[in-house]
Formats: structure tokens, sequence, C-alpha cells
């Protein structure tokens, strides 16, 4: 699962992380079910990752996400396809279940 935020400029990016990847029930089910990518694209100085790291980012941006949207979320199979996208932050309440 791939992630485009602005972790200290986008409201609902930082709503998403909050409220929804940082919950128990969603930690739980990635842990056993996602690789979880975050592409974050921070405006202020202190904020920034690594060079490399951004050139990462704007790699994955200029594949996945061209126009900019944020939030911005696309599940993608092991060889890089889309399965899924979500364009900014749910409209209704997210409930996690685990197949089995």
């Amino acid at each position: 699962m791939l992630n485009f935020s602005g972790s200290d400029w986008c409201g609902p990016c930082i709503r998403l992380r909050k409220e929804i990847f940082d919950s128990e029930q969603f930690i739980k089910m990635a842990d056993t079910t996602l690789v979880m990518v975050n592409a974050d694209f921070p405006r202020n100085k202190k904020n920034q990752p690594e060079r490399q790291v951004q050139r990462q980012n704007e790699a994955l941006a200029d594949e996945y996400n061209p126009t900019g949207k944020f939030p911005y979320t696309v599940l993608l199979n092991a060889d890089g396809k889309v399965i899924a996208s979500w364009d900014g932050y749910p409209k209704t309440d997210v409930t996690f279940h685990r197949g089995g």
C-alpha cells in the first residue's frame, strides 16, 4: 500500500495517518497483509527526508500520482500494478476485516 502525504501541511493527510494508519486495528491488519510505503512531501525544510528518499518519493509520484493528489493511497500487487486507489480522506468509517 502506497500512501502519498504532506505530513506537515496537508490536514486530511495528517488526519488519515492519525485516525486510520496509526490505529491499532489498522496496524494489526497491515502487519500481516501489507507492505506499507509512505511517500511524504513535507514543505518545512526541517522535515525534509534525505535526498535519496526524496528522489524515491518523486519517482513513485511520477508513476502513481502524476497529478499530485494529497492524500492519495494506492493498493498495488507484487508486480506494481494498481489494484485500487483512494483519493482524499475516506468519507465513511473504515473497518478492516481479516480473511480466514
